[in-house]
Parts: C-alpha cells; sequence; structure tokens
C-alpha cells in the first residue's frame, strides 16, 4: 500500500519539489496542500494536476489539520509555506513535519534571515531542512547546506538559496523513498539569532549616512532585490530615488560629518568615515 506525503506551500521551488516527487517518489501519493491567494504569481496547482497529484485548498488551518488526519502522511513537508503549524498538529505529527527555512540555523531564525545575514555582516548563509517543534526555527536539522554570500546582493543569495533548496530536498526524498530513518541532530541554541520583522523595514529602506561605510554597502545589498521592485532610497534635495545600482565606497572623508552631497558626473554622499559614490543614470526618482 502506498504511503502518503503532505506538500505545503508556494512558488518556483514548489514546482521544482514536485518534479523531483514525481521522479523519486514512485511508491507514494502525493498530496499538495496550498492557499488560493498564493498562487496568483506562479500557478502550482495547475502543475501539479498535470503530474496526476491530489490538490486540496487551504480556507484555514482547520482544513489542515482535517486533511492530515484523513490521510495520515508519512512526513508533511512545509516548503515556503505561510501558514503556521499549531501545537496539536505538532503533538500528533512528531517528527513528520518538515520545514525548509533559509538559513543556516541555529544562525538567523525567524522572519528575513537573508536581509539579516546580510545587515550582520555575516560571510556565511545556508539552507535547513529541519522538523518543526513548538518554538519558530528550533526543531531538529536534518540537511543542511552552507555558501559563501560575502558581497552579494539579496536577490543573488535568494537565487542561491534555491539552488541548494533543490539539492538538500532531492537528498531528503531519496531518503523517504528508500524509507530510511531520518537522523537529525538538536540545534546548538547557544549559538542562535532570532530576528523579528519590526527590524525590517521593506516599505521604505532609507540609506541613513550616519554610519560607516561598509554598514551603508551592507544596506544597499539587502534591500536590493530587482525582480521584487525593491531598492534602497537614497533621499536629497527633499527628493526620493530608488537607488538600482549597488553604490560603491570612494576615498575617505576629510572629517567627521555625514550626509554632504556632492554632485558632477556621480552623486557622491559622505558618510562616516568614506564617500559612498552614486551612478546617476541608475538613480530613478519616486
Amino acid at each position: 500500500m502506498k504511503k502518503n506525503i503532505i506538500i505545503c506551500g508556494k512558488g518556483k521551488i514548489i514546482i521544482d519539489t514536485l518534479k523531483i516527487c514525481k521522479e523519486i517518489l514512485k511508491n507514494h501519493n502525493i498530496i499538495y496542500c496550498y492557499i488560493e491567494e498564493e498562487q496568483k504569481k506562479i500557478n502550482c496547482v495547475k502543475f501539479a494536476n498535470s503530474l496526476g497529484f491530489i490538490c486540496h485548498k487551504l480556507e484555514n488551518f482547520h482544513k489542515l489539520f482535517e486533511l492530515c488526519v484523513l490521510y495520515k502522511p508519512q512526513y508533511i513537508l512545509s516548503i515556503q509555506f505561510s501558514m503556521i503549524f499549531k501545537s496539536d498538529l505538532i503533538k500528533i505529527f512528531d517528527k513528520k513535519i518538515i520545514n525548509l527555512h533559509h538559513g543556516n540555523l541555529p544562525l538567523f531564525r525567524g522572519v528575513g534571515p537573508i536581509t539579516q545575514a546580510i545587515l550582520s555582516g555575516s560571510k556565511k548563509f545556508g539552507v535547513t531542512l529541519h522538523f518543526i517543534d513548538s518554538q519558530i526555527d528550533c526543531g531538529r536539522i536534518i540537511l543542511q547546506k552552507t555558501f559563501n554570500i560575502f558581497g552579494k546582493t539579496n536577490e543573488q543569495i535568494y537565487d542561491d538559496c534555491i539552488k541548494n533548496d533543490l539539492l538538500i530536498i532531492h537528498k531528503l526524498l531519496k531518503k523517504i523513498n528508500k524509507n530510511t530513518k531520518l537522523k537529525s541532530k538538536t540545534q546548538d541554541d547557544s549559538k542562535a539569532s532570532y530576528f523579528s520583522k519590526n527590524k525590517l523595514n521593506y516599505q521604505d529602506p532609507i540609506i541613513d549616512f550616519d554610519n560607516s561605510s561598509n554598514q551603508i554597502l551592507l544596506f544597499c545589498l539587502a534591500y536590493f532585490f530587482p525582480s521584487q521592485n525593491l531598492f534602497p532610497i537614497l533621499v536629497f534635495k527633499n527628493k526620493r530615488f530608488l537607488v538600482k545600482k549597488i553604490p560603491h565606497i570612494g576615498d575617505r572623508t576629510n572629517n567627521n560629518n555625514f550626509g554632504i552631497v556632492l554632485e558632477g558626473d556621480f552623486i557622491s554622499v559622505s558618510s562616516r568615515d568614506r564617500w559612498i559614490i552614486f551612478e546617476k543614470n541608475m538613480l530613478t526618482e519616486l
């Protein structure tokens, strides 16, 4: 008798995950659960149907709970899934609910891990598959892949995450197909970092020049995601400009005055230690 796997989530990573499921999990039934509003950009339901998978729309958590009780899945995979798993479901399916997290746990738990990693100056990042428990991003680690992010933008790191997501998802599904017991390890809480959304500002990421040049460069990298129309904002002469190319760091300033603007072929703004240089033709007025 075939075992059941429930997959929840959205986006291109779900499309790729479903492809891998079709390739590897020949002896499993795949049940794809989705939130309708999250299907607008990429229609994962249509793709899942084309592969012959069962699909269910989730109006709320209660519907997900009912489906899990109905199908009694071997595992539940959460792949970029926005719904929170509640304690009653976690208790019933202990060590059966697996989440994909962008971040090399126990570092960068919580919201906006890529942004937080860049802002903190981290040179390494990663993707993690872990069991879900009652605390956010604290469950035992099953698989993890780390990689270098030095000097990269948010979007570049996100693209690297997607590539590495597929590597660890592929490994996970091969283990599941072989009915191999999933080994896991406890996270080292002494190394943990957690971030909440109130530390982020995706709506109005204005560059603050009362910082070092390195901090400003990291800020620009953290809020640079062109495909989502996210850019750092430069304010001068009472005007606001989207910065559509990462600035570069220039010479040292002569004093500690920040926010001085020099206009020429480029726009140069003084930070606490060096000039930050912006290309004029890569600034778009709001």
